[in-house]
């Protein structure tokens, strides 16, 4: 992991400061809360101060010397201030409540005077009491003064009176005096409160008072009340007096007497009195002639009344008895209904009980008659005339309250009344539900341990407790017998209660079972059925525990046998119904009936003719033939018991279903022995009691275990198999042996186990070797999935909720706590939880995940574990909040799930396009010269460049890609060795020095490095900047004492230089803008020339010949069936052997023959052949009868099965195949759907053979994916896509006359008849067309293919020479100026005029002879006056007289250049543009033979080379010439002495031809021009070998060897030369720009290729991926071996951190394109090759645990971790980091943890020493360069509090922050933009965290080793004087020194490490 390293500053931490101590330089002590770093080596002073303020000794004038200076600024709280106390600067103290910061040193004496030496740090209001003089006293402070608060806001010392020192207070509050009562003869002051009647009055008047309260002076502060009992009219009452008058009480609002208090009867009151309230008393009923005070209640009838007056006596009946007069006693008459003197108080009611005559009713009365309740509205006399419901008289007498219902169903004490529907018995005693049971029913009162309980039908019935329960209990006195397990009688094991659980309850009910407090020993396994909770009292209370062997069953199993005995002796009896003899002493009833009523239709049971009630008998019968299959059960239950306690030598095969059995006979034996359990068990322990009377038997046992195996038949035969027998023979063998080796709980779905702790399981760890990287226990797991019969029974499969286990702790040696094996189940989720689960198993294993099982834990922790959690083999675990204590393992993760089939993929490399590294610009424009490519691509037609920089207007084309071209140079690592860029190489800049004669010299700088000739010899030398920008060669010489270098060229290794841009006029002196920069010459030799011949048929002179891409129809082609491939897995079916012409066998593994016929294609011998029969389908070999062709199949080839049609069904017919027209447009396909034809579904794959569309297979092959078809019967295709590649395109030649010729290969021709006879002169082609010329005609031969022809008539007659297409086709000729044009070919137009050269009259000069295109223009030459056009659209022409110094006859276009060639001798020129032309030397025939006069006849450029061919003066030859760059010639040898006319390149090849000859007529060469590389390097390692020119003609199988040449090199670089066709090279620059540099350009490619990268580092791109996986697959790529592996060939395995869908990856097949971050990265030493076979897995291990701690794992388990006597005598135990976590075999641990030491992790890629704050994150997956902020609240710099939390990357440095800190690629880019000025870019070898580099070479190093000083390789002088040279011979003497703080001195001269803070 690489490491980032935030520690910069060594300090060292001393504590307090204190007296008489020595202190170091960079010590660091605490004063008074600030933190000091000590600059000054000393022993302390008596006092810090005298320290801190140091004078510097015998300074003069006295000069500071601190010995410390503040680090970090801080405070230190003193407490109380006090005097006589040495106080510092920064000290705290608290005074009258505040705090004070001492801001000047001193000793205390008194805080006022001191006062000035203390600054407020935080006032706080202080209480101090009452004010008192001679006190000190300080802001903030609060006194009682008169009952006001003030509060000091000066310090000072009080004297005399508070208003003696008012300048020093502010009121602060106002207050109040309480004085009491008032009493006169007082001196009251301003807010006195004093208390007068029942108020409360503050002064607002100092006096002293009168007799008489004097209300004026005063103001009601609190209303108050008095009391003062009844009114009296001689009483003074003050305000608030209360009094009682009639009843009422008043408040008295003025000071009155003698007022009387009243309310009258409108309610107004008296002006001195309010009414407050009216006493009420309760008198009883209502009497006639009863005396009522005001206040008092009465009781009239059911109604409250209360008097609001007194009342008298005087009463009188009214007349008609309805009501009473009273009069009051102020002489008025009222009603005692009158609302002024009765007030109804509360309406209401007074039950009477039953109505009777004669009594007297008041209104309210409530009365019953007839069952319905009455109340009384009228007071009357009951009689015949006004009773209940009869209102005869007149009066509503009485209202219904309360209406009679029907008659009440209740009989007996304890009936419950319920309201109908419901049940009821009939008269006849029949239950039934018709009409007759509407109405109110009867619940009878039920029996014990009956509970009440309504059913979904709302019906109300009794039930047992324990039925349908929720909740089943346990307990340590409980007994285990049916018709138990409620609270009151519990059951006394756990697993018994478990078995009824599932006997009784539907799978998945909720249903817990409650423990209670006590130890539970249980025999397991305990099956907890689905749905079911077993939860304990308390984690701590409840304990259960595995049994050791249990006592009663020792020697305790031959009684078994002779009890089975026994039973079998019964058995025919019991299942037939027939009596058996009972045992004496068995009382139990054996069951032979089982009575059932019969009911007739309507539900009632029916009865004989004797009125019985008729039953029948439903016992199941079995036979006796049936009961075999018990005795079978029995000998399987045997067997397994006597293998596990004894030496049986047979352990049953366990066989299980949940299937219902077919044989209802079969079903019958277990129902019927179930009837009987009780039966058989007490017969069975009767016959043991007999049998053996001397022993005593354990009897409820033996039953139990009799009634367990009969359960376990009953299971048996209801759905067959002996899984439930044999699980009942489990539970007698853990009975004899114990069950500390077995698991305890088998957990099924929704279950749970809760608040208990656990223990009793037991066992050792396998010996080492068992397993080879870790041991694993031999004990039992305390829960684990329930295995059932076997992995398909669903019964135990978790599918709805995972098991829960919470609050558990487990204990226990070599066992495991969890265990979850997915193995065990083949559905649900396989998976468990658990929260608050403690685990302390010494050896044991927390948690064991397997076979893709999941688990879920929250806070569980494991102590002393071999393994506190284990995922293997695709198990996975997500944790949070848990631990790993001690033991050996914390977390491992091991291995992938065997079971899953992988994904199968390929590895997709060509996800990118070319990559320029860097474009070369320069010069005096800063113009772009070249491009510098990492990756020049491949397979590209097209391509385009977006340019971006500092400069503007560039421009270019692409048209030039190399077949056989180099487009990388991939570094290798070298065999022993890891380091793929080699290392020692050397890289050295500078400006030269002025250099007059540069033609083969260069003068380095005068501060250049270079000693000896030996140091660069050999070396490339490139000018990369300033005059002479690009030229560059290699250095032959050296003299040191001038500094010159001797330069040759790599091109033709002579004196001189080359240049990037050949034929670039080079200069003749270099000045001081002459950049160089020294590096190692990379060369490639040049590649192979050879040739070939071919025959022609006939002789013909040919004048011109083209390849170009064609344009061909095919029409109604048959696209046959479905591609498919092995298991539709995109496997392909190879030739396993060919054993005749007419039969041969395929390894395939199809599970169905494929309808035949089919046909057959041999992927690499491209044979075709139709099957006509499948003879053998031997699973994975099927053998094939072909109808012939078998014998041209290839052993070990691919094969494509083409069905006949499509996969889809037809339903009123056959299958139909589909038909379709196909066009080619060059290499690409158009297809249109002609027939749809039928029986075809989405998805099927058709393939058309390449051999039927012009091409070979399966190269040329054209695949159609269906993607649609009709919903109709007949499925015929709807919609469709296709991919394929159609053939390259096809060679046309033109003779001089009417004949043109064709061939797809350049050798076979065929010669085709033009469509008129003429002298033909030229031939183009573009836009997938041929065009031919001819002079003195209007029209041209066009042709879409080179094989039809027809004329296309042309605007003008005139005698065309020759045309070119460049986007439109453009014809020149010879005797007109007049330029005709075409878009497509076929409708022409006189597009332009070329000028005449005088006066711009028509010419007839200039015969144009030739043209060309590139460069963005057209460019015509005239063979009669060397004058040239150009042109950029063909419509406007410029014309240059004169251009070439000679009369050229063709011209043609390539490499950045247009080269013109004369006929007569060979003489050549080039031009970059087309109007200034260099013309060469040496003619060509100069550089023949004397004998031979070359006379060319034609120049064509292709694939980077230029072919001149020609004659010696008309006759044969074989001359002909080849150049890279127009400039340079090389003769070459044709195949055959011809006169050869006309040349073309395609398909890889050059082929010309020769005029008149038929034998070697036709020339084939193999040519190509060398590549050109060049190194980057840094820091002495070459990053990477950049392509300025691909080459070309270079064979992938023979590869050029690399040559580099570096005399420094220590370890020498290895590459690999990479080939491929349609490589891109130098584009054409249209427009080379203006103000670009190479360092701020880039330019990005895009086209229709592509660049195939080799992935290295830790990006991977892989195709064919059916489903997208999820980070964490796991991937295995083919040939990359994990070399730490035990077993040889295993793959290495990266796992996918990040996963990014790229989309569909275009093969057809639906699949995606995904890019996937890995880890670990891929190095150079990892080939991973476009398309080698990929693996996905995502079912790997897994444990992803957060909030996690491990502490002191690899101590050992509890013995070795827990005694202290191990570790006596000062030994102690070793922990092991290394084991926190393990991954192997593919497992990942994916963590957030605290680790051993107690600091924080993120996985292996970050971490935090919490000690030292020191973060190491990894370089491979944190992209620092790009890193705009690190936020985890930023890093801390050491001790400095400076804090950085954002690296930017602004090149402008726009952030004023000290927290931002630049990057340093925004260093680099500001550095280069400021220096650049003037042409000259800043060049940095390297800025590097950590050191600085000066130079080129490691020895220019600044290197800082940790606690060291800095280690400077060169003599620095920080004292006295040193010299400078400025190299004009001004030497100036200078003072050398360290300036700056001290801090910046410390950065210069010491190292930074991780002990500073």
């Amino acid at each position: 992991m690489a490491e980032f390293k935030l520690e910069r500053f060594k300090y060292n931490w001393r504590g307090d400061w204190q007296t008489g101590t020595s202190y170091k330089r960079d010590d660091v002590v605490r004063v008074n809360g600030k933190s000091y770093v000590c600059v000054i080596t000393h022993a302390s002073s008596f006092a810090f101060r005298t320290d801190l303020n140091a004078i510097l000794p015998g300074s003069v004038p006295p000069q500071p010397e601190p010995k410390w200076v503040v680090m970090t600024s801080g405070f230190s709280f003193i407490g109380d201030w006090t005097s006589a106390i040495d106080y510092n600067l920064g000290d705290i103290v608290k005074y009258n409540g505040s705090l004070w910061l001492c801001s000047d040193s001193h000793i205390s004496t008194n805080f006022t005077s001191d006062v000035s030496n203390w600054t407020t740090f935080s006032e706080t209001a202080s209480y101090q009491g009452d004010w008192a003089s001679a006190t000190d006293y300080t802001p903030g402070a609060i006194v009682s003064y008169n009952g006001n608060a003030h509060k000091c806001i000066l310090a000072h010392t009080s004297q005399g009176t508070l208003e003696d020192n008012s300048s020093n207070w502010e009121l602060y509050r106002h207050g109040y005096y309480k004085t009491g009562n008032w009493t006169s003869a007082f001196t009251y002051r301003l807010n006195d409160l004093v208390k007068y009647g029942g108020s409360i009055f503050r002064c607002t008047e100092t006096h002293t008072s009168a007799s008489v309260f004097d209300d004026t002076k005063f103001t009601i502060e609190v209303f108050g009340s008095e009391f003062d009992g009844t009114w009296s009219e001689s009483t003074y009452y003050n305000i608030g007096d209360v009094v009682r008058h009639q009843g009422f009480s008043y408040y008295a609002v003025n000071n009155n007497t003698a007022s009387l208090p009243f309310v009258d009867v409108n309610n107004s009151s008296s002006t001195d009195w309010i009414l407050i309230s009216r006493s009420v008393k309760f008198v009883g009923s209502w009497s006639i002639d009863g005396i009522y005070r005001s206040g008092d209640v009465v009781l009239r009838g059911g109604n409250l009344y209360i008097a609001l007056r007194d009342i008298s006596p005087n009463v009188q009946q009214a007349v008609d008895g309805s009501s009473l007069d009273v009069e009051a006693f102020d002489g008025s008459s009222l009603d005692y209904l009158d609302n002024d003197i009765w007030e109804l108080l509360v309406p209401g009611k007074s039950f009477k009980r039953n109505w009777t005559l004669g009594a007297e009713y008041q209104i309210g009365n409530v009365i019953i008659f007839e069952g319905t309740a009455y109340t009384c509205n009228i007071q009357h006399e009951a009689s015949f005339v006004n009773f209940p419901g009869d209102n005869g008289s007149g009066y509503e007498y009485w209202d219904t309250l309360i209406q009679a219902g029907q008659p009440a169903a209740l009989s007996s004490k304890g009936d419950i009344l319920t309201f109908g529907p419901n049940r009821q018995i009939d008269a006849d005693g029949s239950t039934v539900f018709d009409d007759s049971s509407l109405g109110d029913t009867k619940l009878t009162i039920g029996d014990t341990r009956q509970l009440l309980s309504v059913s979904s039908d709302l019906d109300v019935f009794w039930r047992l407790i324990q039925e349908d329960a929720d909740s089943v209990f346990v307990a340590s006195n409980g007994i285990d017998a049916e018709e138990r397990g409620t609270f009151q009688n519990p059951f006394r094991t756990i697993r018994y209660a478990a078995e009824y659980v599932e006997d009784n309850f539907a799978a998945g009910s909720p249903v817990i079972i409650r423990i209670s407090t006590g130890k539970f020993e249980e025999v397991s396994p305990i099956v907890v059925p689905a749905g079911c909770a077993i939860n304990g009292d308390e984690l701590r209370s409840t304990t259960v525990i595995a049994n050791s062997p249990i006592a009663r069953y020792l020697n305790h199993y031959e009684y078994v046998q002779v009890y089975l005995a026994h039973f079998i002796s019964i058995l025919e009896n019991i299942i037939t119904a027939q009596p058996v003899t009972s045992q004496p002493g068995n009382t139990v009833e054996q069951v032979t009936q089982v009575l059932t009523p019969v009911l007739d239709g309507n539900g009632i049971q029916t009865r004989d003719n004797d009125g019985n009630l008729v039953f029948s008998d439903n016992f199941p019968l079995s036979d006796t033939a049936s009961s075999n299959t018990i005795i079978d059960l029995i000998n399987d239950w045997k067997n397994y018991v006597e293998f596990y306690i004894s030496d049986g030598s047979v352990s049953p095969t366990l066989v299980g279903s949940n299937t219902l059995s077919e044989d209802q006979l079969i079903i019958n034996l277990g129902e019927a022995l179930h009837l009987n359990r009780n039966y058989i068990a007490e017969d069975v322990i009767q016959y043991l009691k007999i049998t053996y009377p001397d022993i005593t038997f354990d009897e409820d046992g033996v039953k139990n275990d009799v009634r367990h195996l009969l359960r376990g038949f009953r299971r048996d035969t209801k759905y067959s198999g002996n899984y439930a027998t044999l699980l009942s023979a489990q539970r007698y063998a853990n009975s004899v042996n114990g069950s500390q080796t077995a698991d305890l709980f088998y957990m099924r779905d929704t279950t749970g186990l809760r608040d208990m702790t656990t223990g009793g399981l037991k066992g050792v760890l396998n010996p080492p070797g068992v397993f080879e990287l870790y041991q694993k226990p031999t004990g039992g797991a305390l829960v684990s999935l329930d295995p059932g019969w076997g992995p398909d029974d669903e019964r135990t499969w978790i599918t709805n909720r995972s098991p829960y286990i919470q609050g558990v702790t487990n204990t226990g040696t070599g066992c495991i706590g969890m265990k979850v094996d997915g193995a065990l189940h083949t559905g649900g989720n396989r998976s468990m939880t658990a929260n608050d689960f403690t685990q302390v198993l010494s050896d044991g294993i927390g948690a064991w995940i397997t076979n893709n099982a999941r688990a879920e834990l929250v806070s569980v922790f494991t102590y002393y574990c071999q393994v506190g959690y284990f995922a293997e083999d695709g198990g996975i675990i997500r944790a949070a909040n848990g631990n790993n204590s001690y033991g050996r393992y914390g977390s491992i993760a091991d291995g992938i799930d065997d079971t899953e089939v992988p994904q199968s993929a390929a590895a997709f490399n060509r996800n990118n396009e070319a990559l320029v590294a860097e474009a070369f610009a320069g010069g005096a424009g800063d113009e772009l010269k070249i491009f510098e490519y990492s990756n020049a691509g491949q397979n590209y037609t097209n391509a385009s460049a977006l340019i971006t920089g500092a400069g503007a207007n560039a421009s270019v084309e692409f048209r030039d890609f190399r077949d056989g071209g180099i487009f990388e140079q991939r570094l290798i690592s070298p065999d022993g060795s890891s380091k793929a860029g080699g290392a020692g190489y050397l890289r050295r800049q500078g400006n030269a020095q002025e250099t007059p004669d540069a033609s083969t010299d260069i003068k380095l700088a005068s501060t250049d490095v270079t000693q000896f000739e030996s140091e660069i010899l050999g070396m490339r030398i490139t000018v990369t900047d300033g005059t002479g920008v690009g030229q560059y060669g290699y250095i032959t010489g050296f003299t040191f004492a001038t500094k010159l270098v001797a330069v040759a060229r790599d091109s033709d290794d002579a004196a001189g230089w080359d240049h990037v841009i050949p034929g670039t006029p080079l200069v003749a002196a270099f000045d001081l803008t002459t950049r160089y920069r020294i590096e190692p010459r990379v060369t490639v030799p040049a590649p192979s020339y050879s040739t070939s011949s071919a025959n022609l048929f006939t002789n013909r002179s040919y004048v011109d010949m083209a390849f170009g891409n064609i344009t061909e129809s095919y029409n109604g082609v048959t696209g046959g069936g479905n591609v498919i491939w092995e298991d539709d897995n995109f496997v392909r079916i190879t030739v396993s052997s060919v054993i005749s012409d007419l039969a041969i066998q395929l390894n395939a593994n199809l599970a169905a023959n494929p309808t035949v016929p089919f046909d057959i294609k041999g992927r690499t011998s491209g044979t075709t052949a139709t099957v006509q029969f499948i003879s053998a389908n031997l699973d994975t070999i099927i053998e094939a009868d072909l109808e012939s062709g078998g014998n041209g199949f290839v052993e070990g080839e691919e094969i494509d099965l083409v069905l006949a049609s499509g996969t889809g069904d037809t339903f009123d017919g056959a299958p139909i195949n589909a038909i379709f027209n196909v066009t080619r447009n060059g290499d690409q396909y158009s297809v249109s759907l002609s027939s749809g034809g039928a029986g075809y579904r989405a998805n099927d794959k058709i393939t058309i053979l390449g051999t039927a569309l012009g091409g070979v297979v399966p190269a040329n092959d054209l695949t159609i994916t269906v993607n649609t078809v009709s919903d109709d019967s007949s499925s015929s295709i709807l919609t469709y896509s296709s991919t394929g590649t159609g053939r390259g395109g096809r060679f046309v030649s033109l003779t001089s006359v009417e004949n043109a010729r064709w061939s797809d290969d350049g050798t076979d021709w065929t010669e085709v008849s033009l469509p008129y006879s003429d002298t033909m002169t030229s031939l183009m082609t573009g836009n997938n067309r041929f065009i031919a010329t001819a002079q003195n005609q209007s029209r041209v031969a066009s042709s879409l293919d080179g094989i039809t022809w027809s004329e296309v008539a042309l605007p003008l007659s005139a005698s065309w020479a020759d045309g070119v297409y460049g986007g439109k086709f453009v014809i020149v000729a010879t005797d007109t100026d007049t330029v005709v044009s075409s878009t497509d070919g076929v409708t022409w137009a006189a597009s332009g005029i070329i000028p005449d050269d005088v006066g711009g009259a028509t010419s007839t000069i200039s015969a144009w002879t030739n043209i060309t295109y590139g460069n963005g223009k057209y460019v015509a030459i005239s063979s009669s006056d060397g004058a040239t056009a150009s042109s950029t659209d063909a419509i406007t022409w410029t014309r240059h007289d004169e251009a070439i110094d000679f009369n050229p006859d063709y011209i043609t276009y390539g490499c950045n250049r247009f080269v013109a060639l004369a006929a007569v001798d060979g003489e050549t020129a080039y031009s970059f543009d087309g109007i200034t032309w260099y013309t060469n030397s040496d003619t060509l025939s100069d550089l023949t033979s004397p004998s031979i006069t070359f006379q060319p006849a034609s120049i064509k450029y292709g694939n980077g080379v230029f072919l001149v061919t020609g004659s010696d003066s008309g006759s044969a030859t074989t001359v002909a010439f080849t150049s890279e760059d127009g400039v340079s010639w090389t003769q070459r040898v044709m195949p055959s002495s011809k006169q050869w006319s006309t040349s073309v390149y395609g398909e890889n090849k050059w082929v010309a031809k020769s005029n008149g000859a038929t034998v070697d007529a036709v020339g084939v060469l193999n040519v190509g021009t060398r590549a050109k590389f060049r190194a980057e390097v840094a820091v002495g390692t070459i990053s990477e070998i950049r392509v300025f020119d691909p080459g070309s003609g270079y064979d992938v199988a023979n590869p050029p060897e690399l040559t580099i040449v570096d005399p420094n090199v220590t370890s020498e670089v290895s590459t690999e030369s990479r080939i491929a066709n349609r490589v891109v090279a130098q584009p054409d620059f249209v427009n080379r720009g203006a103000g670009y540099r190479s360092s701020t350009s880039t330019i990005t490619i895009s086209g229709d290729g592509f660049a195939d990268i080799v992935p290295v580092g830790n990006k991977l791109t892989i195709s064919g991926v059916t489903t997208i996986p999820g980070p964490g697959v796991q991937i295995k790529i083919t040939g990359i071996e994990d070399p730490d592996a035990l077993e040889p060939g295993t793959l290495a395995v990266f796992s996918g951190v990040t996963v990014k869908d790229l989309g569909d990856d275009g093969l057809g097949n639906e699949t995606k394109l995904v890019e996937f971050q890995i880890s670990p990265r891929l190095d150079v030493e990892f080939v991973v090759n476009h398309g080698v076979d990929v693996t996905l897995q995502e079912r790997y291990s897994q444990c992803r645990i957060s909030g996690h701690d491990f502490l002191d794992i690899g101590t050992g388990n509890f013995e070795s971790t827990n005694y202290p006597a191990v570790y006596a005598g000062g030994a102690f135990f070793t922990a092991a980091p290394e084991n926190e976590v393990f991954e192997s075999n593919g497992g990942r641990v994916y963590y957030v943890s605290t680790d051993q030491d107690g600091n924080f992790r993120t996985g292996e890629l970050f971490s935090v020493q919490q000690a030292t704050g020191i973060v190491t994150i990894s370089a491979e997956f944190f992209d620092l360069d790009g890193l705009s902020e690190l936020a985890l609240g930023g890093v801390r710099l050491g001790g400095s509090g400076a804090v950085v939390n954002e690296f930017s990357t602004d090149v402008t440095f726009s952030a004023d922050s000290n927290n931002v800190i630049p990057t340093q690629r925004a260093i680099g880019a500001f550095l280069q933009n400021r220096l650049s000025v003037g042409g000259s870019a800043l060049e940095v070898n390297k800025l590097q965290a950590g050191r600085v580099l000066i130079g080129g070479t490691p020895e220019n190093e600044l290197n800082m080793s940790s606690g060291k000083y800095l280690e400077i390789p060169a003599n620095v002088l920080f004292d006295g004087n040193f010299t400078s040279d400025d190299g004009a011979g001004n030497i100036t003497t200078n003072q050398t020194e360290v300036s700056g703080t001290i801090v910046s001195q410390m950065l210069m001269l010491k190292p930074f490490d991780e002990t500073m803070q």
